[in-house]
């Protein structure tokens, strides 16, 4: 396990700025020689010897002048502390927890080998097995948070009022996520920390749903992540430049558009790139990434200075656990679990969709029963959507979207029909509206 440069920079800059105090707990843990960059081991040396309190750039300037005679090593780490003092702080508690755990990590490695040079030497079993419990207790305490919040109900009600009339004054604050179907949006309020479940039998639809509401999310004026665990790159880039410029998926992907068609493209394209919101689609390994190294990503991109709005992951089941069970249903339980964990850490909605049993193929419309082996999902996610249709229906081009379970809204339309056209990749063809509120938010 390593600290990136980035998390070094913002951990820092953090506790020159105050925002990490020695009262976190993650600093009288912490030594020098956990940073990798030298500049950095050298003001942790400074700070620590200070027992962690901030010092001001015109003295850290004169103890490096008094400290380095090396000229040009001077200057390197000069420019690398001031940049320090002058940073904007942009994800302070993502690279505290990212201390706490290589911290942690790095006194259960360094008390093991203690304990088992200490074992080789004396043959005591005993004093090994005390060391390694107390490496143990001390881990815990490193990376303990607060792991049962509570609140007096009575005491927190002025709190919960302000924050309510600040919300409802304030839509950006908590802004509703729409899906980009009407039958659906009209029902649900989706928003951030929420994780939302498409569930249907292969080949009817899911990657186009989770492609819809990407596409939906960024004519919103909202950042998006799309993480694709079985589809390639070009897959997906093809169908959204289908879904974007409302043209034929196949006639794109392979050019034979007509000159007028790409030259329309040409200029849309020209003109999505000048927006602020961005789509950016990321490939993952099925059965192999995690989400925890999605969380590392996103931090990086935080540092880069981007961050997701929204988090579609295209598709569940193939989503590696952060920790591995045995048995099926428990890892599929434990996948939505850590998406929920991603989705609150970055407090963003995250839209999915899991594939559901065989019976389903040839069911008329899609129960909880027919997810099979991946019940457990349904303990996790805030709202369920079952892609439902006959072959009458597919026949119509129509398809029926049925909300399974709501944790927040009631289901006042159990069966949203959608006119869908999947050359162009729309799973609904209405999307006029979805414009108009691009056209509000300046995003076009």
């Amino acid at each position: 396990m390593h600290i990136n440069a980035a998390v070094e920079a913002e951990f820092l800059a953090s506790i020159l700025k105050r925002k990490i105090t020695l009262e976190s707990g993650v600093l009288e843990h912490l030594e020098p020689g956990y940073f990798a960059v030298d500049a950095y081991k050298w003001l942790a040396k400074k700070l620590k010897a200070r027992n962690w309190k901030p010092l001001e750039w015109e003295y850290a300037d004169q103890l490096l002048s008094e400290d380095i005679d090396e000229e040009e090593k001077r200057l390197l780490f000069r420019d690398q502390v001031w940049h320090l003092f002058q940073k904007e702080l942009t994800f302070t508690e993502d690279a505290e927890k990212k201390f706490k755990t290589y911290i942690a990590y790095s006194v259960v490695k360094a008390t093991t080998k203690n304990a088992f040079e200490g074992f080789d030497r004396t043959s005591r079993i005993d004093y090994m097995l005390d060391d390694l419990m107390e490496a143990q207790k001390k881990a815990h305490e490193i990376i303990r948070e607060e792991a049962f919040p509570i609140v007096d109900w009575a005491g927190n009600y002025i709190e919960r009022s302000q924050r309510r009339i600040s919300e409802r004054d304030n839509p950006d604050i908590n802004p509703v996520f729409k899906m980009g179907i009407k039958g659906l949006d009209e029902q649900f309020d989706i928003r951030s920390k929420s994780v939302i479940d498409v569930i249907a039998p292969m080949k009817r639809g899911k990657s186009i749903v989770l492609n819809h509401i990407g596409f939906a999310s960024v004519l919103q004026g909202f950042n998006v992540l799309h993480l694709i665990y079985e589809n390639t790159i070009e897959l997906t880039c093809d169908r959204y430049d289908a879904l974007f410029g409302q043209l034929n998926y196949d006639r794109v992907r392979t050019m034979a558009l007509t000159q007028e068609e790409k030259d329309h493209l040409d200029v849309f394209f020209q003109r999505v790139n000048t927006w602020d919101a961005r789509l950016k689609i990321m490939k993952c390994t099925p059965k192999s990434t995690k989400l925890s190294e999605v969380e590392e990503y996103i931090v990086t991109l935080k540092a880069q200075g981007w961050s997701p709005d929204v988090v579609v992951i295209d598709y569940l089941n193939i989503v590696a656990p952060n920790v591995p069970h045995r048995e099926e249903r428990l890892q599929q339980g434990q996948i939505v679990w850590d998406m929920k964990h991603l989705a609150d850490t970055f407090d963003v909605p995250i839209f999915t969709a899991s594939q559901s049993n065989m019976e389903s193929v040839s069911a008329e419309r899609l129960s909880e029963k027919h997810r099979g082996k991946s019940i457990d999902i349904s303990q996790g996610v805030n709202l369920s959507i079952a892609l439902n249709q006959t072959p009458e229906e597919k026949a119509e081009g129509l398809m029926v979207l049925s909300p399974m379970f709501s944790r927040e809204s009631e289901i006042t339309n159990p069966e949203v029909v959608v006119n869908t056209d999947f050359s162009k990749m729309m799973i609904t063809r209405d999307v006029s509206y979805l414009w108009e509120i691009a056209k509000r938010n300046d995003t076009c």
